[in-house]
């Protein structure tokens, strides 16, 4: 009996595992660039509740500098519906004065 071909899948399955775990890890430059996006995002959503009395953001908002506010919110609530917002983001967010997980079109 011969074993080539499930030697070959065997062999390209590990292949693929490989490069999936490289392509998920980031660099230390991306995460600390991760980190200073979600800073941002947090300081100007915390202006943007203290001005207007809400987190509704409306589509297309940027912030004074320029930030793009609505996109990132936007980000913040798939990747807590796909569950890859890490407590201590999802704690910070909830935390803001009437922050909401479901956009105003859901409410």
């Amino acid at each position: 009996m011969n074993n080539e071909p499930q030697i070959a899948a065997a062999d390209r399955a590990r292949r693929r595992e490989r490069l999936e775990h490289s392509v998920q890890q980031l660099s230390d430059a991306q995460v600390q660039a991760d980190e200073d996006e979600f800073r941002l995002g947090l300081a100007a959503l915390r202006e943007f509740s203290h001005s207007h009395g809400h987190t509704r953001v409306p589509d297309g908002q940027l912030d004074p500098s320029g930030f793009p506010l609505a996109t990132w919110v936007a980000g913040q609530r798939v990747a807590h519906l796909e569950d890859r917002l890490p407590p201590a983001r999802r704690s910070a967010l909830e935390r803001i004065p009437g922050w909401q997980w479901e956009p105003a079109t859901h409410r």
